[in-house]
């Protein structure tokens, strides 16, 4: 039984297209063995009708108005998996965090310009040096790891952040 049908456009009916029966012919221990030449003319068959239906859709503009027409196609390099993480907006825990503590940094710098409570300011760089103790552990390698901040140099150390 095939797998498609065609619709003949001089008379409008569908068309069945014969295929050639496959035979099967018993071997001598009893095992089936399926007629090799018949499964390469089915298969060619469905290419030809996958090609033709292909063809067909690009003369009636089918693949005209495609997102991404004319454009390069973005080869994603490396790993795969990183390329899918990428592209769903996923962020790694250690990346995460590394946003966190630099914006952390920069509402400690903003406060201290706008002249605000310098009193709390060692116990906000102890809660930011935990952040970087935590942040030092988690990252995938040692190049990674940052130094803790200190009050005498935050702005400096707020470059090595952005």
């Amino acid at each position: 039984m095939p797998l498609w049908f065609r619709r003949n456009p001089a008379t409008g009916k569908i068309e069945v297209p014969a295929s050639p029966a496959v035979s099967a012919a018993p071997s001598t221990n009893g095992e089936v063995y399926e007629n090799a030449a018949s499964t390469i003319i089915q298969e060619r068959r469905t290419q030809s009708w996958i090609d033709e239906a292909i063809r067909e859709c690009q003369q009636n503009g089918g693949l005209d108005r495609l997102e991404g027409k004319g454009k390069p196609i973005e080869v994603p390099t490396g790993d795969i998996m990183n390329s899918i993480l990428k592209n769903s907006g996923f962020l790694p825990a250690w990346l995460e965090l590394q946003h966190e503590i630099r914006d952390d940094i920069r509402a400690l710098i903003r406060q201290l310009d706008a002249g605000g409570d310098t009193a709390s300011l060692p116990a906000k760089l102890a809660d930011l040096n935990k952040k970087i103790a935590k942040y030092n552990n988690s990252v995938p390698t040692p190049v990674l790891q940052k130094g803790r901040l200190h009050a005498d140099s935050l702005r400096q150390q707020a470059n090595v952040w952005e």
